[in-house]
């Protein structure tokens, strides 16, 4: 995901840092704390055996929402759209990035970027879960190749190894993907033609799941095109969303409505068998449903003022949202290690003890992650060595860890 990442670093030109500031919106980082949340949750449900849950005082069933904690992925996925879009339309103002004669180097200095956001993090853990799935103590991959494929985010075109190593690493190569054709994919947001790309994204959405709906889900479902809804919806949503004409009620009141869509329809959902796919008119529906909602309340958050944006800007989630990144990649394997060797079992403790053991760890493993590996690669601080300020540096660093990795998994296999 995961990551639907922190706030862009600006691509080009004399006017980045001003109009940086003016892209900035704590609540589009507060919301991440939400989407990450919600997947822990649905992980800690599916752990703690799927228990019925409610808030006593008020007599409420939120056990449908923990069920439905898979569709912060999703949220990821627009909001993914949505922030990259809304930076590089910030920028535009100022430094006119893609633009034509200089596409290539800004669509190059945009990938070197996703790389020193992404890869550091994801290499953080594959370089701890390796060696512990090799002594089974997480789940291993099934080979070498399946090492490769993960080392470049390409695991998806052997759908077999979606599930090796770390549950969540089947999202990875979504997220990266769309990372590599973004800069293609904005061009007609730059050209004012933002109902082309949404109809063209759409309708490669529509044509995959009519695949799986006909033919019953098969190795498409692991590829870009079956998801690319939701990038290019959150992409639209930015693209009307930086419109100045857009009042302040207008968006406060999407907001409102997002969240609420976002609540009512996770019930409505989850009591139709909440699996994440099912033949019929459910996942055309759920997915219609999901990029309507998420957009409308991406929208809603750059209404500084409002009620909802203030609530996801306020500091404790600020600070969840920017270190959800490392959650969604680290939390998955910490709550499988907490139950297997530190506890041994749930099954002796109270839910309430599993909920607590389980979150703080993984909020410690995810801060250690972001302040000791992320931030140190994507935002360097200026007391940083200026060899390593410069970014070149940072990423043939990456490229040198990966390709020890690679050796390890080849000493494992072959040696």
């Amino acid at each position: 995901m995961a990551a639907t990442l922190a706030a862009q670093a600006p691509i080009a030109g004399s006017g980045e840092r001003a109009a940086s500031r003016e892209a900035h919106v704590d609540a589009l980082t507060g919301i991440r704390a939400l989407a990450a949340g919600w997947v822990v949750s649905y992980h800690l449900w599916l752990i703690a055996a799927k228990p019925a849950l409610a808030v006593p005082a008020l007599h409420i069933d939120v056990t449908p929402l923990a069920a439905m904690g898979w569709l912060g992925v999703d949220v990821f996925f627009v909001l993914s759209g949505f922030v990259l879009t809304w930076q590089v339309l910030h920028d535009r103002r100022d430094a006119a990035p893609f633009a034509r004669g200089r596409f290539w180097r800004d669509a190059g200095a945009f990938v070197r970027r996703r790389v020193l956001r992404v890869y550091p993090a994801y290499f953080a853990t594959l370089t701890v879960l390796l060696p512990l799935g090799w002594h089974g103590l997480t789940t291993p991959p099934d080979d070498l190749r399946d090492v490769a494929l993960h080392l470049v985010m390409a695991h998806n075109l052997v759908p077999a190894y979606a599930s090796t190593i770390n549950g969540v690493y089947w999202s990875m190569p979504f997220e990266w993907q769309f990372y590599l054709v973004f800069p293609l994919l904005v061009l007609p947001l730059i050209a004012r033609r933002t109902a082309w790309l949404l109809a063209g994204g759409v309708a490669a959405a529509v044509i995959a799941k009519l695949i799986s709906a006909t033919l019953g889900p098969g190795a498409e479902i692991a590829q870009l095109p079956w998801r690319i809804d939701e990038f290019v919806v959150g992409m639209a949503a930015a693209a009307f969303a930086v419109r100045k004409d857009v009042s302040p009620l207008a968006r406060a009141a999407l907001a409102w409505l997002g969240l609420a869509s976002l609540v009512a329809g996770s019930y409505a959902v989850a009591a139709h068998d909440p699996i994440w796919w099912q033949p019929g008119a459910l996942p055309f529906a759920r997915a219609a449903w999901i990029d309507a909602t998420v957009a409308a309340l991406v929208i809603g958050l750059t209404a500084t003022g409002g009620r909802v944006s203030r609530f996801f800007a306020l500091a404790p989630l600020v600070w969840l949202g920017t270190i959800s990144y490392s959650v969604y990649l680290w939390h998955l394997p910490t709550l499988i290690l907490v139950r297997t060797q530190l506890l041994q079992s749930f099954a002796t403790m109270s839910l309430a003890a599993t909920l607590a053991w389980g979150t703080c760890a993984v909020i410690a493993v995810s801060a250690l992650s972001y302040y000791l590996v992320e931030a140190p690669f994507h935002a360097p601080s200026r007391s940083a060595p200026p060899r390593w300020r410069d970014p070149a540096v940072r990423t043939w660093v990456i490229v040198a860890w990966g390709v020890l990795l690679l050796a390890m998994a080849i000493v494992h296999y072959r040696g």
